[in-house]
């Protein structure tokens, strides 16, 4: 009954730090203006494991519509029994996916992927498809709450949540 829309979450834990360690955090959480602005982040638990492409961009062999959840790439490595792996990540613009099934190439270097969420926006033939740490935009939920420091310039662990707030047509 109705759309159903996916999204990333994010969950950081930050461990105490000292005062000039501290400040430098502090200011970007502060940047974030509690979930107004948004920033640039990438699962680094999550490393490509198919071979991936000939370089760490690799780029859209015809264009598709916003909502389709398979693509053909091209430069990838060619013949390649695993080209991507189900659970491979890749950006496209301000955007994130994952892998669903994984995948071959041929002999020319293409591999069709399938994978979710759907295509948040239109692409187009030669769009930049990136595989080396891709990364997603996200804007701060909760955790600001537990920004602080003592006298003494230790700050408390901080416990932060992102959502996903990707760029959509």
């Amino acid at each position: 009954s109705g759309p159903i829309t996916e999204f990333f979450q994010a969950e950081i834990t930050l461990p105490g730090r000292k005062d000039n360690e501290w400040r430098a955090t502090s200011a970007f959480l502060m940047k974030l203006r509690g979930g107004t602005n948004k920033c640039r982040l990438y699962d680094p638990y999550r490393p490509l494991q198919g071979a991936g492409g000939l370089a760490s961009t690799v780029n859209l062999d015809a264009s598709a519509i916003a909502g389709a959840t398979s693509i053909t790439l091209k430069n990838m490595i060619a013949s390649q029994a695993i080209s991507l792996k189900a659970d491979d990540m890749f950006g496209i613009g301000e955007n994130l996916y994952l892998v669903t099934d994984t995948a071959a190439s041929d002999s020319s270097g293409k591999t069709t992927i399938s994978f979710l969420p759907p295509l948040r926006k239109a692409v187009a033939e030669d769009d930049a498809v990136n595989l080396n740490k891709p990364t997603g935009l996200f804007m701060l939920t909760s955790g600001l709450e537990g920004l602080s420091a003592s006298h003494s310039g230790f700050s408390s662990q901080l416990n932060l949540k992102f959502m996903e707030d990707p760029d959509i047509d």
